[in-house]
């Protein structure tokens, strides 16, 4: 028998960053703005587009966490480690990823700006720790 590892665990880690954060975000940001629940429910519509969108241009990123996931399935450390090690590289696909599409991050922004690559990466973090690498046994 030999121990193989579950390609699911990149695939569900990125898909419930995608599905989760533009929701999360938006109840954060009701909060801070002080907006009323029933304005947030007429931008469903708006989250829709967004988690598309982010499932279009977090692709690449997908294929990349993917490809790290199998290289540290490998790899001689805990999972503990590997966990941490996914968490910072995702996160760093993350904010490439904004920067690539804003252009600038950082200079001159404001809460909402920030707001959308730190839900992201809180979101991917969060789930990457909560879902365990699942293996399966394989006969030959």
């Amino acid at each position: 028998m030999q121990q193989t590892s579950s390609n699911s665990f990149p695939f569900k880690v990125w898909l419930l960053t995608i599905l989760v954060s533009p929701l999360l975000l938006m109840i954060a940001m009701c909060i801070y703005n002080s907006t009323k629940f029933n304005e947030m429910a007429q931008s469903l519509p708006f989250l829709l587009v967004i988690i598309l969108v982010s499932a279009v241009f977090s692709l690449p990123a997908l294929f990349l966490f993917r490809l790290l996931y199998k290289v540290l399935h490998h790899a001689l450390i805990s999972v503990w480690s590997k966990k941490i090690i996914l968490s910072l590289v995702g996160s760093i696909f993350i904010w490439v990823t904004f920067y690539i599409l804003d252009g600038n991050i950082f200079a001159g922004r404001s809460f909402n700006d920030l707001a959308w690559p730190f839900a992201y990466t809180i979101t991917l973090s969060f789930f990457t720790f909560l879902l365990s690498f699942q293996t399966r046994s394989e006969t030959e």
